[in-house]
């Protein structure tokens, strides 16, 4: 057993491969999150997701992606959530978000 834990220091923004780049959230991600999460969603994500908000479909998907990402953004800062966009390094246009990975609910 463990007799004490201790936080790590610092998480880092960014974590590189030759094919991937895992890196933190940017409020300016909004546009490209919602037309992945809209487009992926519906057959794929939502037999295992809990259930969806309407709005993070439509003309309110923008709003709900900024959202999603300002909370990541403040959990992140509290050190209990650490949410990285997952970008294609040879995608196109290059570096695109194709998902999302966390470590969560850190106590």
């Amino acid at each position: 057993m463990i007799d004490t834990f201790r936080a790590p220091d610092h998480v880092p923004t960014r974590i590189a491969s030759p094919r991937l780049m895992l890196r933190q959230f940017r409020t300016s991600d909004a546009d490209e999150y919602a037309a992945l999460f809209s487009t992926s969603f519906v057959g794929h994500l939502d037999a295992w997701s809990p259930t969806t908000p309407p709005e993070a479909f439509g003309e309110k998907a923008r709003k709900f992606a900024r959202d999603y990402i300002l909370a990541a953004l403040d959990q992140w800062e509290q050190g209990a959530d650490y949410r990285f966009a997952i970008c294609a390094n040879d995608s196109d246009p290059p570096n695109a978000i194709v998902g999302q990975i966390g470590l969560t609910n850190i106590v």
